[in-house]
């Protein structure tokens, strides 16, 4: 078995999220159409994108998501639903790898 932290998992999450957020950008759900599809064709390059911001990541990063990710799990398996605060900063990641933990300021 690997170990190591689910980097792949994230970045395609990650771009998965983004598509929705595409898809609703309009304030409206926008259906896509077949050829639009979430795939390797469509999807792989922004995914690499996120990948290379996702390996940059310090353990101390990493325990955060988990924890958090942890905690809201906990949270709606209660059903509770209250994410978490995020905000943009400015690091020296692309522009997806942007979105940080606000306790990471």
């Amino acid at each position: 078995m690997k170990s190591g932290y689910p980097k792949a998992a994230l970045a395609i999450a990650t771009a998965a999220v983004e598509r929705a957020f595409l898809a609703w950008s309009t304030g409206n759900f926008v259906k896509y159409s077949p050829n639009q599809s979430f795939t390797a064709a469509e999807w792989s390059h922004k995914t690499k994108l996120y990948l290379a911001d996702i390996s940059k990541l310090t353990p101390n990063a990493w325990q955060k998501i988990i924890s958090k990710t942890r905690a809201a799990l906990r949270e709606r398996q209660k059903g509770v639903r209250n994410p978490p605060e995020v905000e943009v900063i400015d690091l020296s990641l692309t522009e997806r790898g942007q979105v940080m933990d606000a306790d990471d300021q």
